[in-house]
């Protein structure tokens, strides 16, 4: 799979990633860069209508037969999302999310996130410095308290929604990890019953080749008054005998050139 952050300075890149992804018959998953408190970063946001107009372009590749991992329902959310990309409904705005149709998050539900030092989180966008550490209170209590604190219950990570539409058991998502997980499974079958690749010429060391071009420039001298095709043998290529006679001309010691 082909993996990639979408931001103002690549987001012209998604066609090519798509045809990348589909000359070495893998998917491709985009990522859009929202908001981020490093002002590094800030240059290289969205605004709010080129976002929606990348993700209508992502679900415009993938109906156009690239191999594009998102349902069309995750790409719909962000296309339609009803507020800024960064905006995360809590559970007060329980009404207001519910008008809109947006997929259900079940992160800090049935995913958890657990990170190096110990800390227990929803998912990266919540990763907070003050979360529920494993060190300090075990596996189960720390899962329990973020599952308790859960603030963040619907956002616009397109990756997030992937995996919330699966747990939700919506069909629509269902049946598109299907055909991905069939087609893919057929994608390595197909490999691994292809013939293997001929093997390449092994590549000389330094001084396997050095010794063999003195050989062969030995031999060049010897027969300098008539002129010697270049000879190919194990993997080196000889050149004419004004090669070996001229030091200023490099001689073609690596295999195979």
């Amino acid at each position: 799979m082909i993996s990639a952050t979408l931001t103002r300075d690549n987001m012209h890149d998604m066609e090519y990633l798509a045809e990348l992804a589909r000359a070495r018959r893998v998917r491709v998953q985009y990522s859009i860069l929202y908001n981020s408190d490093d002002p590094r970063v800030q240059p290289m946001i969205m605004s709010e209508s080129e976002t929606r107009a990348t993700a209508h372009e992502i679900l415009a590749l993938k109906r156009r037969g690239f191999p594009i991992y998102y349902s069309d329902n995750v790409l719909l959310t962000t296309i339609h999302w009803p507020a800024a990309h960064d905006k995360k409904f809590t559970k007060t705005d329980k009404e207001f999310s519910n008008q809109f149709r947006l997929v259900p998050c079940y992160h800090g539900k049935l995913k958890y996130q657990i990170d190096a030092d110990g800390r227990v989180v929803e998912c990266w966008a919540t990763d907070y410095a003050h979360a529920p550490n494993i060190k300090n209170l075990g596996i189960a209590e720390a899962m329990r308290r973020v599952n308790r604190d859960k603030a963040c219950y619907h956002c616009t990570l397109m990756a997030n929604n992937e995996h919330n539409a699966f747990m939700h058991m919506s069909p629509r998502n269902l049946w598109n990890i299907f055909r991905i997980q069939v087609a893919d499974s057929l994608k390595l079958r197909w490999k691994r019953t292809m013939p293997a690749p001929a093997a390449s010429p092994t590549r000389l060391s330094d001084a396997e080749a050095a010794a063999a071009a003195a050989s062969l420039r030995a031999a060049a001298a010897r027969a300098k008054a008539g002129g010697i095709a270049p000879v190919k043998k194990s993997g080196l290529v000889v050149v004419s005998p004004a090669c070996a006679e001229d030091p200023g001309i490099p001689d073609h010691r690596a295999a195979g050139q």
